[in-house]
């Protein structure tokens, strides 16, 4: 007995195909087909609409999952750079006032090594 949904060929006792497991005595789900047109035979598979309806479904659910996981990438990167930008700007800030504190404690020690030198004229 030949199944409906592959077209598998199954031995006549069996209810469902050796190959894909589906009930060979139902008629309802196939998408299997064998026609006679003129002199030859065509083989194939029907499209019932069901198929390509959960074929479109599987595609739209994994194009939506590889754009939602595109988004993520890009949301990440966005608050990667800003936490960089944020870094640098603070080490900036700190290389700043450390130079300036610097050049401040300079000039006050050479104002107090000023100051000692006219005590001792």
């Amino acid at each position: 007995m030949k199944c409906n949904v592959c077209g598998f060929d199954n031995p006549k006792e069996k209810n469902f195909c050796q190959n894909c497991g589906k009930s060979l005595n139902t008629e309802k789900n196939s998408r299997y087909y064998h026609e006679k047109s003129s002199d030859n035979e065509v083989e194939g598979y029907r499209d019932n609409g069901r198929s390509s309806r959960s074929t479109r479904f599987v595609e739209n659910q994994r194009l939506k999952r590889a754009m939602r996981e595109r988004q993520m990438a890009v949301k990440r990167a966005r608050v990667l750079s800003a936490a960089m930008a944020v870094m640098i700007i603070v080490v900036l800030i700190n290389t700043v006032y450390i130079s300036v504190k610097r050049h401040e404690l300079a000039n006050k020690s050479e104002s107090t090594y000023t100051m000692q030198e006219g005590d001792k004229s």
